[in-house]
């Protein structure tokens, strides 16, 4: 994944970077170095996100009953 596709991928959710890195039990640092390619992304992010989405993708439903 490329910085690009993380930071399209979080705006998708509709997160910000402090709720994304929430999420991911990170430092907000690390998502913006991330997004700005000053750090590699590692491999493990791309399963993290996927669990992230679903969490929101939950989360939404829960809030539209």
């Amino acid at each position: 994944m490329t910085p690009k596709e993380f930071c399209e991928r979080r705006r998708r959710l509709g997160l910000s970077q402090e709720a994304l890195a929430r999420k991911l039990r990170v430092a907000v640092t690390t998502v913006a170095r991330w997004e700005r390619g000053e750090h590699r992304i590692p491999p493990w992010l791309d399963v993290a996100m996927v669990g992230v989405e679903q969490r929101v993708a939950d989360e939404r439903a829960s809030v539209a009953k």
